[in-house]
């Protein structure tokens, strides 16, 4: 049965985003495109399956690597997973093949380039074409890693690209926003005005300086812009707007950011400590995390949702191709 047979309903669109399980049936309403554009059935067809070869030494070859990144070599997990990916690359590589893709632009040229090389009579005019036949015809294209890696690449890109050049309904869209709304969360911001009390200047004082400062903001009910004018000359603005975690982090640093969680709105506070010294501390607004809705974020959703289709159908497209080959490691 073909894919775009079997998604029906909506109902059952929605049921599928929230059993990851079942996305594969929403991927049948997006199929009709990218590699249509080439063939319209599962390679190689039906009959003997065809051979894939893994030579060993791509397998050591692959270890070695793994062992230069991480200075030992992959266990049994690990070993797995390289071989899979081994395997799915050749698996691509054929499947680019059989679509085609080696008479692309971008592959010809890169063969050309490679006939011109090893060419008995360098200085024999030839075209782009018939120097990238004669490399193909030589068998080059298989020992060449840029064209074996633009051939896997487009073959990958191809069969993503029928999901991605879909156009995913509202209620598609808000049936995975509801779903993740995490993916979407927007954080909570805060603003405050804060004066320093840099610990260049003040060295070893600058908290007893701090304190003294906000017995004398306390005590006279200091208004934010007259207590300003209290602290040191700094780089950082006094007045914070609305401002993240992790824009407060960056501007102070994580100590600072998270010790004024606690401070209570209005209050002036502190001293808080950071990088630069001491800081004395009036919050006065707090917003909270919230996810928007779908019309504010609606390209950011489409763009989540294709993503993740697009990575199960080639996950299950390649395991489609996987079943019409027979690997072997020699």
């Amino acid at each position: 049965m073909d894919f775009p047979n079997m998604v029906r309903t909506r109902t059952m669109i929605a049921e599928a985003l929230r059993k990851p399980a079942l996305h594969f049936l929403i991927l049948g309403t997006f199929l009709y495109g990218g590699e249509a554009y080439y063939k319209t059935r599962v390679y190689p067809g039906p009959g003997s399956p065809k051979q894939v070869v893994i030579p060993h030494y791509e397998i050591e070859k692959a270890r070695q690597e793994f062992f230069a990144v991480n200075n030992r070599l992959p266990d049994t997990r690990e070993q797995e997973a390289m071989n899979s990916a081994l395997v799915d690359n050749e698996v691509l590589y054929q499947y680019a093949l059989y679509l085609g893709l080696n008479s692309q632009p971008v592959v010809q040229r890169r063969l050309a380039q490679i006939a011109a090389f090893v060419e008995e009579n360098p200085d024999e005019a030839k075209s782009m074409e018939t120097l990238a036949s004669q490399a193909q015809r030589i068998g080059l294209q298989e020992g060449d890693l840029v064209v074996r890696r633009m051939m896997i690449d487009g073959a990958r890109r191809l069969i993503r690209a029928g999901i991605l050049a879909r156009l995913p309904d509202d209620e598609l869209l808000q049936a995975y926003l509801k779903e993740n709304p995490g993916q979407f969360q927007r954080p909570g911001k805060t603003r405050l005005v804060q004066l320093t009390f840099n610990a260049f200047a003040h060295g070893k004082n600058a908290e007893a300086k701090a304190n003294e400062v906000l017995s004398k903001i306390r005590k006279n009910a200091l208004s934010p812009e007259q207590a300003v004018r209290l602290g040191d000359d700094f780089w950082i603005d006094s007045s914070i707007p609305l401002a993240t975690d992790q824009e407060l982090m960056r501007d102070f640093d994580q100590g600072f950011a998270l010790a004024i969680k606690a401070i209570p709105l209005n209050l002036w506070s502190g001293p808080v400590k950071s990088r630069y010294g001491q800081h004395l501390v009036l919050i006065q607004e707090r917003t909270s995390p919230y996810v928007p809705a779908l019309d504010e974020i609606r390209k950011e959703v489409k763009q989540r949702l294709l993503q993740k289709l697009a990575d199960e159908w080639l996950a299950l497209r390649l395991q489609q191709l996987k079943q019409e080959f027979k690997v072997r490691v020699q």
